[in-house]
């Protein structure tokens, strides 16, 4: 009649960090130039982890088959990767200016 029960809580905090844009289906003789070039991401994260959790460990894309074809020089922005244990994450930015170059081998 009697329920004993731990909960081990953690703490989250929130973190801010400026993550570069790179694009995802482009072909090899294309290359993305995004304006801005970074991006600010803000997430909760653990405490714990607060310092563990940079940059690299996110990935903002721009995807080719989204804008090939459109007369607009904007782009959507998309979280293509975040850590484990990351929550509630937002971009501050979530459109960007791009130019496409192309590349003669």
């Amino acid at each position: 009649n009697e329920v004993s029960m731990t909960v081990i809580a953690q703490h989250y905090t929130e973190k801010t960090l400026e993550v570069p844009v790179s694009g995802i289906n482009f072909p090899e003789n294309v290359i993305l130039k995004s304006f801005p070039s970074k991006a600010v991401v803000v997430f909760w994260v653990k405490m714990n982890d607060f310092d563990r959790i940079g940059a690299a460990d996110f990935k903002l894309v721009v995807d080719y088959n989204e804008i090939e074809g459109g007369n607009s020089d904007r782009a959507t922005l998309h979280v293509f990767a975040q850590p484990a244990g990351v929550r509630n994450v937002r971009l501050q930015t979530q459109v960007v200016e791009f130019l496409m170059e192309k590349t003669y081998l």
